[in-house]
């Protein structure tokens, strides 16, 4: 196995890492996150940066943004994006690679399609370069938080934790919002119930 067979494995462990740890403790997200910029850097020098979405259920979703500090949006010109189902993800997951060089992740989308035994035209270059610029961080943890919550509620009304999720999805349809906010309204409705009983 040659050098580039052995940068282009070890990112594609720190991208399944990475997408694992999303719900671990931050340092752990940190750690997963460096050696994944790390060898994003071996593999090409020129690229500033990605974007992780992991899709935790088709209305739950977690995104990591990790973009160079000066980087402005005219810097990005090109992209790669790589869906996450290989890494047993929902559909919809992917992670996307930022860089300031034409054609700079050609060979990666290469190397990735190989020893990922990916089927032609799953990695796509170039239709992502609208960057999140200067939103570096971690988004939807709360609302997965809370939606979570909601569901525990749900099963301590005697709901099992499937239907307890069809109940939250079926009161975000009938009140005409999305799931995090039919959530709140749940968890709303539990502490309005525990504050009106007696001590």
């Amino acid at each position: 196995m040659d050098t580039t067979d052995l940068i282009t494995t070890a990112l594609a462990e720190n991208i399944r890492e990475l997408s694992a740890d999303l719900d671990q403790t931050p340092s752990q997200v940190e750690d997963s996150l460096a050696s994944l910029r790390r060898d994003l850097k071996l593999a090409v020098r020129s690229s500033v940066g990605l974007r992780l979405t992991v899709l935790l259920d088709p209305d739950q979703q977690i995104t990591l943004t990790s973009i160079d500090h000066f980087t402005v949006a005219s810097d990005i010109v090109t992209s790669l994006r790589l869906p996450m189902n290989w890494a047993a993800l929902e559909a919809g997951s992917m992670i996307v690679f930022y860089s300031g060089v034409p054609g700079a992740f050609v060979d990666l989308a290469a190397d990735l399609s190989y020893s990922l035994h990916l089927p032609p035209g799953t990695i796509v270059l170039d239709e992502d370069t609208a960057a999140p610029v200067g939103e570096s961080g971690l988004s939807g943890t709360a609302e997965s938080s809370t939606i979570n919550q909601a569901i525990g509620v749900l099963i301590d009304r005697g709901y099992t934790p499937a239907t307890a999720g069809a109940h939250l999805k079926l009161q975000a349809g009938e009140s005409r919002r999305d799931v995090h906010h039919a959530a709140m309204q749940i968890l709303q409705s539990a502490a309005v119930q525990r504050a009106g009983r007696p001590d």
